[in-house]
């Protein structure tokens, strides 16, 4: 459980010594996705390695930038020289990318609220266009104030009393039931 306000995050963070990052599932897809578009442009990766990369936990340059060839040969196979490059341009770019990121975190969120934005106005448009209609129809009296169609014939059928008129009631006294009270 993350606990109020991430307090129990930050309480395991602090235990095991590692950063915990909460993320949903879309939030990591977002970052596995891009992990694997910013590792292709490492020099000497291939698929296995990146897909390593990313199985042991890095999912960006500036992750990367905390650990020594030694470690980066251990979970890739790299020779040593070949992993201390990679490193050096994780290093170089780290920033480069990091901004990058927020950038495209920037302008997905502006594109969504911009739908949002879109979605609202249409409903809205959607709602005044048929209130519009019902007050039109309301006024041409094809409608009842309740919105439902007037029938064309607004006379009472056969079956049907009209509106004020008195039912017939028998007017015989009911028979009384045998043994009744005897």
């Amino acid at each position: 459980a993350i606990g109020r306000r991430g307090q129990n995050v930050r309480l395991a963070s602090k235990l095991v010594g590692w950063d915990i990052e909460i993320m949903t599932h879309d939030e990591l897809a977002d970052s596995l996705e891009r992990a694997e578009r910013w590792f292709r442009q490492l020099p000497h990766l291939g698929e296995e390695q990146i897909q390593s990369m990313i199985e042991e936990g890095f999912l960006s340059y500036n992750e990367l930038t905390f650990i020594d060839a030694a470690e980066l040969t251990e979970f890739t196979g790299l020779p040593a020289e070949q992993a201390d490059e990679v490193l050096t341009y994780a290093e170089e770019y780290a920033d480069v990318m990091e901004q990058s990121a927020e950038q495209e975190r920037a302008e997905a969120d502006e594109a969504a609220r911009a739908a949002a934005q879109e979605a609202s106005e249409a409903d809205a448009m959607a709602a005044r266009e048929a209130a519009d209609a019902a007050r039109a129809a309301a006024a041409a009296g094809d409608v009842s104030e309740a919105g439902e169609p007037v029938p064309d014939d607004a006379s009472p059928s056969a079956d049907e009393p009209a509106a004020g008129a008195e039912t017939e009631e028998s007017t015989e006294p009911e028979p009384a039931l045998a043994g009744a009270g005897a």
